[in-house]
């Protein structure tokens, strides 16, 4: 990723921080088109690989092979058949997949176990390992044809992998499974990659391939998508055949457990860092259910609030708080949480005899605001008011006005302010008051 100065690099590894440390330990498996092995952007793929195992992460690669058996198969003027969308493997076919398969397989572990000169990971060494590590079955019969050797993973040899992956070896997953009677088969990346996140618990399922692009109603790109939204987009039947199984296999897997799929294009060589390490990301993020929950604040929050409110506070939009000041009130705080990182908090300090609270202390972090995280933090305000019967709420504000109005505020008299709240009100700052009824 570019990070032309100094202030930059500091900026986006602090930002980075929390998911590095969310990171550590996690198991993540990829899944891509034998393709990529040769494609400009390979190397910075090992490179960012380097870069997730020095900080701990658990790493298993499954690469696919139908591409290049197709184009091998055509060039040998031998036909393909398929039933169903699943293509008829006979022998001469699985011939072509054994050649095929093993290339990439070598080229793989040959580009894996390369030294990186001149670049910083300079010396790091890859250790990978590769074995019988799918047991398959057929695919079988379908609609009165029989697939031959096209097969399914039938499981997982978690055992195995978990120790190689305890050994901070990479594990490689060819498209090659094997029956218990010593049968091989052809299978596909995705339904490899999909039992392999499930059965190893993986924290993260992500396929590298060609761009997705979503837009919202308002013309926004769709970072993240819950499962039954992407099985709607599937039933419609817009997508491509390459991203259609993909997005298939998201679904699945969200649904068995695997809390985060990614989708993140393999032609742009900043995406994966950029996917895992900010907020907004550079791919297409899938869950079973939101990432993002707002909560009570704990003690644990303090820093990351100071952290939130410090560039309002240099730009004179938020008062000035000290440390102590937000340790006193934290019970009064609520923060954004957007996959299990802090983005955002808020404040509702209760004048009890005057019934009316005070909304204090909004920021949300810039990379977060355009999706909404100030009126996600407002409504929660807003139930905490209706549950303890708190009718209305007031805001101070120098430069947000518009904002609140968009949501319901309207100007208030500062002489209406509750005593002890108009007491310590700054002439110097001449904050407009405006308030909401609630109840």
């Amino acid at each position: 990723m570019e990070v032309p100065t100094n202030k930059h690099l500091v900026e986006w590894f602090r930002t980075a921080a929390p998911y590095i440390r969310m990171h550590k330990n996690k198991t993540f498996v990829f899944a891509f088109d034998g393709s990529l092995v040769n494609s400009p952007n390979f190397m910075s793929f090992i490179h960012d690989l380097n870069i997730l195992t020095s900080i701990g992460i658990k790493i298993v690669l499954v690469h696919g092979s139908l591409k290049e058996i197709r184009s091998l198969s055509k060039k040998k003027q031998i036909s393909s058949h398929f039933v169903r969308d699943h293509q008829i493997i006979d022998k001469t076919m699985l011939s072509i997949a054994q050649e095929v398969s093993g290339k990439i397989r070598l080229e793989l572990e040959a580009k894996l176990s390369t030294t990186l000169p001149n670049s910083p990971m300079e010396g790091s060494n890859i250790r990978v390992s590769s074995g019988n590590f799918i047991f398959a079955r057929p695919v079988g019969v379908i609609d009165g044809v029989d697939t031959l050797y096209a097969g399914e993973t039938r499981k997982i040899d978690v055992e195995a992998i978990s120790d190689k992956l305890q050994n901070e070896e990479i594990v490689l997953l060819s498209p090659m499974g094997f029956s218990s009677t010593g049968e091989m088969f052809l299978l596909n990346k995705e339904d490899i990659a999909v039992n392999a996140a499930i059965s190893l618990r993986a924290d993260k399922l992500i396929f590298l391939t060609e761009p997705l692009h979503f837009e919202d109603r308002h013309f926004q790109q769709i970072r993240e998508m819950y499962a039954e939204h992407v099985k709607t987009i599937i039933d419609s039947g817009t997508l491509s055949t390459n991203l259609a199984p993909i997005l298939e296999s998201a679904v699945k897997a969200c649904n068995s457990g695997v809390d985060r799929v990614h989708v993140v294009n393999e032609g742009d060589s900043d995406a994966l860092i950029t996917e895992l390490f900010t907020h907004k990301g550079m791919g297409i993020l899938v869950t079973k259910s939101s990432t993002e929950s707002v909560r009570r604040a704990t003690p644990s929050d303090i820093d990351i609030i100071l952290e939130l409110i410090k560039p309002l506070q240099e730009t004179q939009i938020l008062t000035i708080r000290t440390r102590e000041e937000v340790e006193l009130a934290i019970l009064d705080f609520i923060v954004l949480e957007h996959d299990k990182t802090v983005v955002g908090c808020a404040a509702l300090h209760n004048f009890v005899e005057e019934k009316i609270g005070e909304l204090a202390c909004l920021a949300v972090h810039k990379s977060y605001r355009d999706a909404g995280g100030g009126t996600k933090l407002l409504k929660k305000i807003e139930k905490i008011c209706k549950e303890n019967k708190v009718p209305e709420i007031f805001a101070l504000t120098t430069q947000s006005s518009h904002w609140f109005i968009q949501h319901g505020f309207s100007e208030k008299k500062l002489s209406q302010l509750p005593r002890k709240r108009l007491a310590m009100y700054n002439n110097g700052r001449n904050s407009k008051t405006l308030s909401k009824k609630i109840l």
